[in-house]
């Protein structure tokens, strides 16, 4: 497996991968499920999203009901929303997407107390996380996952 560092002019020659684990950081930094409670922790975009992708989550939407899946949109931040103290979306899934999740942590929340040279090594492009940042990610969300998991009726 090729490991990348930060490189936001792909294809050029990438330097080379330094491993990086933020210590301490994002401990406070809890994953939040959208309700009436959170819901001023996430903005939607008011540009529609179009057409055609609204027919295939749409269709998407009703495969997993037909199975009785339960679906959880799981929020990744873009470098670019490193700062900010909303989860950000593209739409309104729950209108889309019946008995859906929103599931994300605030990236101000997630990063706070990271350069923006630390947060660089958490990055391949400016929209992917690199294998330190999935694994900084997998760690935060996971214990937050595994409760919903454990509090569905599906399994």
């Amino acid at each position: 497996m090729t490991r990348l560092c930060f490189n936001p002019k792909m294809p050029e020659k990438p330097t080379p991968f330094v491993p990086f684990t933020p210590e301490n950081i994002g401990s406070k930094a809890e994953a939040i499920a959208y309700s009436q409670a959170t819901k001023g922790k996430f903005e939607f975009s008011t540009v529609p999203i179009p057409d055609w992708q609204v027919h295939f989550v749409s269709q998407f939407a009703r495969l997993l009901q037909e199975h009785d899946v339960r679906p959880i949109m799981l929020y990744i931040p873009v470098l670019g929303e490193a700062r900010s103290s909303v989860i950000t979306e593209r739409t309104y899934w729950p209108k889309i997407i019946n008995d859906v999740t929103l599931l994300g942590i605030p990236p101000g929340k997630m990063f706070d107390g990271l350069t923006d040279a630390e947060l660089e090594k958490l990055y391949v492009l400016p929209q992917h996380f690199n294998q330190n940042g999935q694994e900084f990610f997998t760690r935060l969300i996971t214990p937050t996952l595994l409760k919903l998991y454990e509090n569905s009726t599906n399994h």
